[in-house]
């Protein structure tokens, strides 16, 4: 009996586990059915999506003018010599190092049939397909019209191979304008995808995005958002590695993710192409040079130009990692902008400073001094004036400034004393950034009044010497303040835009003038001095005279700069304002390793003052 109940029971557990596994067959499929057929749709949309991949494209960067319509900076079409990764796959190359032997073999091919130098790495390979592998890999840049007509005559040998279009920034003045736009280079596509700003709103954030062009100096840099415009893109299907397959053939999904690309704003400087290139021949040939010339009834910068400088179309299109190191390991330093990033000591150039100093403080413009050829800074020692053999007696402000008299005005800055000099230097613009459009622009240096308390520092600062410096811009802003009496300046680049699908430029509106308030006689008193300067038969600047019918102020100076050892460097300036009684053109010049301000950039300033004119300056 025990035997029997024994096997009912085991047959009762088996029929049992029968059971369940019946109902666990039965389901199993059902819900596999309710899968397949009920979910399919949903299912097969979602699968379709996990071989979508959203591929965004830059727009056209914006152009930029100079004040009268020419182009500054536009863009050229430029052709790439790319491997189409996914006609590779489809000659059946299986695996990866399959497919890196088949690029290297391609690459290789290309060199001989297009005769030219073109290496792809291993880690070049393995970088794009770990990356980027739905996107051509691109393995020549910047292919010549030879290299074009080459490939078109043989492109039936290479079906994995095209010659795609890309832009590339173009610069038809070259190294005219190079300080002023700067200069543009390929982004980082892996960089730009981590900028969420570029993809905010509704818009989804891309899997790829095609590398474009950002600014990396000057305006370009400055104003690279608004330039840049705003990225659109497609859909690409991918398979399992990541290889592209074919564009979807899906309209719906190609309106939901495609969105053509917006074209960035296009950009009018205040630049004039005909100053600019004046100013550029007034300073080229010399060790080290920078010219400013700006309008000081709204501080429109009509010329910027820095010398050496370099053509940034070498730079638009990609540059070797050795080629720019030559740029930018060389001695004169044609990536500095010496225009804004330069800080020099001004020399006597600061005097009229002083002087300005003097008189808003309550001394008269016919305060006198004498020169014997130097100043006495007490204890036995003594700074020497320019003109070692003196002045001589009775030297008043006008003279001082027309002679630019090293004993006056270190007398005059005694007198005055320091802290408002340090003022007045501040309300006209120096020791601090002008503001202008331009990135690396520098403060100068204005040493703080608690450090400048001996006779020596003073007398020193008094004639721009010591730890007093100032950029050309800023020295082109104080010219401008003298010569319309007090009243500043603040520099600007870019006057106008013309954003995407509009038709005409929208100005924008310059800075107020800055009035300081100055006296009559403090005005009156420097620019007469100043036209002096060039005007009188003994004038430090009389080698800046065009002729007598174009009357204009200005002032020479020379700095000197100790290298160390006992060696000097000597810095030579000029600035000047013109016409003499309507301004419309302030200016200034630097030139590194110069003989004197008045000797080495006085002709310079007459060669540019007299082409802005239209004039034939006078043999001096």
């Amino acid at each position: 009996m025990k035997r029997t109940e024994t096997y009912e029971s085991s047959v009762l557990r088996i029929y049992m586990l029968l059971l369940i596994m019946v109902l666990a067959v039965c389901g199993l499929v059902g819900y596999l059915a309710y899968l397949q057929i009920w979910c399919r749709e949903k299912y097969a949309d979602q699968e379709g999506d996990q071989s979508l991949r959203r591929v965004w494209s830059p727009g056209r960067r914006g152009v930029i003018y100079d004040r009268y319509g020419q182009c500054l900076a536009g863009n050229r079409a430029s052709y790439c010599v790319a491997i189409a990764l996914d006609r590779i796959k489809q000659t059946g190359q299986p695996g990866k190092k399959a497919l890196t032997n088949r690029i290297h073999q391609i690459a290789e091919d290309l060199c001989a049939v297009l005769q030219t130098n073109m290496t792809v790495s291993d880690a070049d390979i393995v970088n794009h397909l770990r990356r980027r592998s739905p996107m051509p890999l691109i393995v020549l840049r910047n292919a010549d019209e030879t290299r074009h007509a080459l490939f078109a005559e043989s492109k039936s040998r290479f079906p994995e191979v095209d010659m795609i279009e890309d832009p590339v920034r173009y610069y038809p003045e070259g190294a005219l304008t190079a300080h002023v736009l700067g200069y543009v280079g390929r982004g980082n596509p892996e960089a730009d995808l981590s900028q969420d700003v570029l993809f905010d709103g509704p818009r989804e954030k891309p899997d790829y995005y095609m590398a474009e062009i950002e600014g990396r100096q000057g305006i370009e840099k400055v104003y690279d958002v608004a330039l840049k415009g705003t990225p659109g893109g497609h859909v690409i299907r991918v398979d399992a590695s990541g290889i592209r397959r074919n564009l979807t053939n899906d309209s719906a999904l190609l309106q939901q993710f495609s969105e053509a690309p917006v074209p960035g704003a296009d950009l009018k400087l205040s630049i004039d192409i005909r100053i600019q290139r004046l100013a550029a021949q007034a300073i080229s040939g010399s060790n080290g040079a920078a010219v400013v010339v700006l309008d000081p009834r709204n501080g429109d910068v009509l010329a910027l130009a820095s010398f050496p400088a370099f053509d940034p179309n070498t730079l638009a299109g990609g540059i070797s990692k050795s080629d720019w190191n030559a740029i930018a390991t060389d001695a004169g330093k044609p990536i500095l902008n010496r225009a804004v990033a330069g800080s020099y000591a001004p020399g006597s150039l600061f005097k009229v400073v002083v002087a300005a100093a003097a008189m808003e403080k309550g001394l008269p413009a016919s305060i006198s001094f004498d020169c014997p050829g130097y100043f006495s800074l007490g204890g036995g020692r003594t700074l020497k004036c320019w003109k070692t053999s003196g002045h001589g007696p009775g030297i008043d402000m006008e003279l001082g400034i027309e002679q630019s008299c090293n004993v006056f005005f270190c007398s005059l800055g005694q007198k005055c004393g320091y802290y408002a000099i340090r003022e007045m230097a501040l309300g006209l613009g120096l020791g601090r950034k002008t503001g202008v459009d331009l990135d690396g622009e520098v403060d100068g240096r204005l040493p703080p009044a608690r450090s400048v308390r001996r006779l020596g520092d003073i007398a020193n600062a008094s004639i721009g010497q010591g730890s007093v410096e100032a950029t050309p811009l800023q020295l082109a802003v104080l010219a401008g303040a003298v010569g319309m009496g007090g009243r500043v300046c603040s520099p600007r680049l870019v006057i106008s835009q013309r954003l995407p699908g509009e038709e005409a430029f929208v100005d924008s509106q310059a800075a107020p003038l800055r009035n300081l308030g100055w006296a009559t006689s403090t005005s009156e008193t420097i620019r007469r001095g100043m036209r002096r300067v060039i005007h009188a038969p003994f004038g430090t600047g009389r080698n800046a005279k065009i002729d007598d019918q174009t009357l204009m102020g200005g002032k020479t100076g020379t700095a000197e700069f100790d290298l160390g050892g006992g060696r000097l460097k000597k810095w030579g300036w000029m600035m000047v304002f013109a016409p003499y009684d309507s301004p419309r053109y302030a200016a200034a010049i630097l030139v590194e390793n110069a003989d004197s301000g008045g000797r080495t950039v006085g002709p310079r300033m007459r060669q540019l003052m007299a082409g802005i004119f239209g004039k034939k300056a006078e043999t001096q």
